[in-house]
């Protein structure tokens, strides 16, 4: 499957992207844990997940 609409999205544990520009990582903080973001440019970007969620139990 493809997404093409505005707000669509994937989640993973791994994400492979590819692009021809990227812009600087912004920091965010979310608790104790950091995260980075990015946008990707490209005609088209693109990603897929390349190792998915694992469920804890």
């Amino acid at each position: 499957m493809i997404l093409y609409k505005l707000g669509d999205g994937i989640k993973g544990e791994r994400i492979r992207c590819e692009y021809r520009k990227i812009t600087k990582p912004i920091l965010i903080a979310r608790g104790a844990h950091r995260y980075q973001r990015i946008i990707i440019q490209g005609l088209p970007a693109g990603c897929w997940i390349e190792k998915p969620i694992r469920v804890s139990k």
